[in-house]
């Protein structure tokens, strides 16, 4: 008789991100066709820091303050690399609608190459869009690390 071994939490949790990831894709693309036309974005770049120091893995996702439920823009997110830097996509697309946004930080279930898990480092208010204190006004002109995102503890 032989046993299937026990999957190690290490890889239960590799195999839980990638379903993660998966998941954030899809919903990404969700209502994302050729035919849609976004409106006017501009590059929206930045770095993520908690306490000073580059957080090295995670997701950065923006929610509009004012929403227009008749528009049919999917929604901006971007992901965290191993030095804090982070870019928002919208549709596939390179940047973020102009306006105004609240934003939430969440940890990435796998490090970005080179980096360490952040899930306990992360406070729950900034996962939260009507708690997180960040905000950002996406402008065709923006200044020098206007979108650099400076976390506490």
């Amino acid at each position: 008789m032989r046993l299937s071994p026990v999957a190690s939490p290490s890889s239960r949790l590799r195999v839980g991100a990638t379903l993660f990831v998966a998941c954030l894709i899809s919903l990404v693309s969700i209502g994302c066709t050729p035919s849609e036309t976004l409106p006017p974005m501009a590059p929206v770049k930045g770095k993520a820091t908690l306490d000073g120091a580059p957080l090295t893995a995670g997701h950065v996702v923006l929610h509009p303050e004012k929403v227009d439920p008749s528009a049919k823009v999917p929604p901006s997110a971007g992901t965290i690399d191993s030095s804090g830097n982070f870019e928002i996509f919208t549709g596939g697309k390179p940047g973020a609608p102009l306006g105004k946004y609240k934003v939430i930080v969440t940890p990435s279930m796998v490090p970005a190459q080179g980096g360490t898990p952040a899930a306990a480092k992360i406070d729950q208010k900034y996962m939260v869009p009507n708690q997180t204190p960040l905000s950002i006004d996406v402008v065709d002109s923006p200044k020098e690390g206007q979108y650099d995102l400076k976390l506490g503890k």
